[in-house]
């Protein structure tokens, strides 16, 4: 008797491709795009937001610097007259604004150590040292405003603050800005800084400012 053939099986259908970036819905498509741009959109702010300028704050540079001083520091400065007239005048020529040293005699504390000139970034700051009762470091620094807007009556007011842990007085004219600063006692600095402030402002209304 014939034997009968088992039944060929019929082919597997092989599964449907899967489809391509292409082929997909464009409304998949439309979101993709989308996402991958703001992706990169912060990915590029973020990396540019390291190379944007940054404007040096000098008064906070100016107060770190002024911190390491101590008493100390400032006992073994004992220039002559002469050569105090001379650093003075040399640091306010260079600077380019007058420093109101007549200021010293009416604050009736402070001595006179030391002038001369250091810098933040491209600009020249002048920086004037002296000692307050207890040998009290307190430094005067002015920089150039650089032919800036002009002031109003507000700006040229006195401030006070504590910059690195110590008493600050900070104003400014047409011409320059001040920086008076040392010790902890914020009504002590606010009188040393009145009789400066007093003076620059003449300087800078003499001055036709």
């Amino acid at each position: 008797r014939a034997v009968a053939e088992p039944p060929t099986p019929s082919p597997t259908s092989p599964p449907a491709p899967r489809p391509t970036h292409l082929q997909k819905p464009l409304r998949e498509q439309r979101w993709a795009i989308v996402s991958a741009a703001c992706i990169a959109g912060v990915m590029i702010g973020y990396g540019l937001s390291g190379f944007a300028p940054k404007e040096t704050d000098w008064r906070k540079e100016a107060a770190q610097h002024h911190s390491l001083y101590r008493s100390w520091t400032i006992a073994s400065l004992s220039p002559s007259e002469a050569e105090l007239v001379e650093q003075v005048k040399r640091a306010s020529a260079t600077v380019g604004v007058p420093i109101p040293i007549e200021g010293v005699s009416q604050t009736g504390a402070l001595a006179l150590k030391r002038a001369q000139m250091l810098g933040v970034g491209d600009q020249r700051l002048a920086h004037v040292v002296f000692a307050a009762p207890g040998m009290t470091p307190v430094a005067l620094w002015i920089i150039n405003r650089r032919q800036g807007r002009p002031v109003d009556a507000d700006e040229m007011t006195l401030e006070t603050l504590m910059m690195s842990g110590m008493a600050a007085a900070i104003w400014k004219t047409d011409e320059a800005e001040f920086l008076l600063v040392g010790g902890d006692d914020r009504a002590e600095i606010e009188r040393y800084a009145r009789a400066f402030w007093s003076v620059s402002v003449k300087h800078a209304v003499s001055e036709g400012r």
